[in-house]
């Protein structure tokens, strides 16, 4: 029986002859098997109609092509896939842009309209301090959720005589 070699990896540079053999020459690549043909179109009447031969043909030649300059195609289908990725950036930076002009222009209007609510409170407050106001000031503290002020507690003389001095010297 014969022993059988594996077959030669495309990707792999093929090995050198030693110098020791005498050749010194790069062995020639093996050819690849030849391909199958592709199956033929059948028209209705049965015969096999030219296009499907050139269309095979052209198949044929567009392949042998591709792997006579398969690097050049890989550089090439490197180069489109960085255009495409740098093409989707510049559309989500263009987007990021806009999405930040639009913040931008809601916090102005929020801080103009908070400037306005502000304003409002103010003057119902300077209402409700008139005595003839339809609301009382308790209920507006009450509506914007802020505490009732404690009444000053009256100080008496003499209190603070318990209470330590402190100074900086």
């Amino acid at each position: 029986p014969h022993a059988r070699t594996p077959a030669p990896n495309p990707h792999r540079p093929l090995a050198r002859a030693s110098p020791a053999s005498g050749a010194g020459r790069p062995r020639p690549r093996p050819r690849a098997p030849p391909r199958r043909p592709l199956p033929h179109c059948h028209t209705g009447s049965g015969r096999h109609s030219g296009e499907g031969r050139e269309m095979e043909a052209a198949l044929r030649g567009i392949r042998g092509k591709l792997t006579e300059h398969r690097e050049k195609v890989v550089s090439a289908l490197l180069f489109g896939s960085f255009v495409a990725l740098g093409w989707r950036s510049a559309e989500q930076q263009r987007e990021i842009e806009g999405l930040e002009a639009e913040k931008n222009s809601l916090r102005a209007a929020n801080a103009a309209m908070s400037t306005v609510m502000w304003g409002w409170r103010e003057e119902l407050f300077s209402l409700a301090a008139t005595p003839s106001s339809p609301i009382s000031a308790s209920r507006l503290r009450h509506i914007y959720g802020e505490e009732e002020p404690a009444p000053p507690r009256p100080r008496q003389p003499g209190s603070d005589a318990g209470e330590e001095s402190i100074s900086i010297a």
